[in-house]
């Protein structure tokens, strides 16, 4: 397939470029080939775009495409899959063959990079056949493993396809991380607060994944793991999906993310803290134990300064009645993303939404601050009111939330996934939220946000 692409053609070099703005420039390039240029021009515009994608040289995979941070392609979910980018060319008369091929490449080359980056994760570790051998005996009873399939895409927890059994049955067996020293507080007990999650999903009628064993005592392997039933599906992140159809998905899901947040609980914080006894009466001190625990990671690895984690902690405190205007503890999943939503592959409507671990008893405004919640549709669904301009306490406590997340994946970059990529732009983000709330409070001390 590479043969069939012009040897010569190469784009100018330039900087290191993320999934996030390649995929833009992707989609940018070829809806403007499909939708506004002249049919004359769009081999031009679509072998431009393929280039933008790839920067193939000499079959050989560039260095920014081993060493691109792949774990946060949400950003713009609301755009076509290539797949679909391939339909509406196909449809449009965009005759390329190698505009076809390379475009499967992209697919194929995500899956390659995928697991190359699951080895640098600090987190990641495959295991032995007579691991997960043992684990099916003395959790389901079932000696006989017929086959194993590491899965692609995972940087915490180390994934398989299983198939066992006399019968063939088929399941997926997560395995938790190694290296828990390196996880944050909350991050501890995150399989128990999936399971829990999953049982109030099927309590109220959200699809899930149906959890065959949750096993945290570490006493078959030295690591939580759970075996959910597995279900045929394809993510929606990779469905071949007509924008009519994406938009009524996501209206779905918004319904199902209403009906999650009408679940209340008796204190706040993650739903890994609760589980294991860690409870909150306000939502200002499960934030800021959170924030307290994360600035302090990032300070010890060098990942902010003394003065930089200082402000932000501070930043919080001063914050405190803010946060508390917020009474009710609503269940939030704060994962919901294309890539979390399995849908059937043959009729295309959602299977389950999975990947709840990170769920929090907190304010709905705390998941809607996430960059992949910015979903219109998503938000019609759900009922969702934008902030408006005389909504100050919601932009702030918005401001707030933003820098949490900031905060968190800063120190993922750093302390977890090897990916210093992730951690300077977090932190830059982090670092322009703080200034701007200094900012908006009238204060002049910009230095420790430098």
């Amino acid at each position: 397939m590479l043969r069939m692409l012009p040897k010569n053609s190469y784009p100018p070099k330039e900087p290191y470029v993320t999934p996030v703005s390649r995929r833009y420039c992707i989609f940018t390039m070829i809806e403007a080939a499909v939708v506004t240029t002249k049919a004359a021009d769009r081999v031009k515009a679509g072998k431009k775009a393929l280039w933008a994608a790839f920067r193939i040289k000499d079959r050989k995979f560039p260095r920014w495409v081993q060493e691109a941070d792949w774990s946060h392609c949400a950003a713009f979910d609301i755009r076509p899959s290539p797949c679909y980018v391939l339909n509406a060319l196909k449809m449009n008369g965009f005759v390329l063959l190698p505009a076809a091929c390379a475009f499967q490449l992209i697919l194929v080359r995500e899956r390659i990079i995928d697991m190359e980056i699951n080895h640098r994760s600090s987190l990641f570790q495959e295991a032995s056949a007579d691991e997960i051998r043992e684990i099916f005996q003395k959790s389901l009873q079932e000696s006989e493993i017929v086959d194993t399939k590491l899965m692609d895409g995972g940087m915490f927890n180390t994934t398989y396809f299983i198939i066992y059994g006399h019968d063939r049955k088929e399941a997926v067996l997560r395995l938790g991380p190694i290296n828990r020293h390196r996880l944050m507080g909350f991050e501890q007990n995150l399989m128990a607060a999936e399971a829990y999650v999953y049982s109030v999903c099927q309590n109220i009628g959200i699809p899930c994944s149906r959890v065959l064993v949750c096993d945290t005592t570490r006493s078959i392997v030295n690591r939580d793991f759970m075996i959910v039933e597995y279900m045929p599906s394809v993510t929606m992140v990779n469905a071949e999906l007509s924008s009519e159809k994406s938009s009524a998905l996501n209206r779905q899901l918004g319904q199902y993310l209403h009906r999650l947040h009408q679940v209340v609980g008796s204190s706040f914080g993650f739903v890994s803290r609760v589980q294991a006894g860690r409870r909150f009466a306000k939502w200002s001190d499960a934030l800021i134990f959170e924030i307290e625990d994360i600035t302090g990671r990032l300070e010890n690895l060098g990942g902010l300064s003394e003065a930089q984690a200082n402000a932000v902690r501070t930043w919080f405190y001063r914050s405190a009645e803010l946060l508390d205007e917020i009474k009710i503890p609503r269940l939030l999943h704060t994962d919901l993303w294309a890539g979390n939503v399995l849908l059937d592959q043959e009729s295309l409507e959602i299977k389950a939404m999975i990947d709840s671990d990170r769920a929090v008893f907190g304010d709905p405004d705390f998941e809607f601050a996430a960059p992949w919640m910015e979903n219109p549709d998503l938000q019609e669904g759900y009922g969702f009111t934008p902030l408006g301009p005389r909504d100050k306490s919601r932009a702030m406590r918005r401001l707030l939330y933003q820098a949490f997340y900031y905060a968190l994946e800063a120190y993922v970059g750093i302390g977890e996934y090897n990916n210093m990529d992730l951690h300077r732009e977090r932190k830059k983000q982090l670092l322009g939220a703080l200034s701007t709330a200094v900012q908006l409070a009238g204060g002049s001390n910009q230095s420790a946000v430098r």
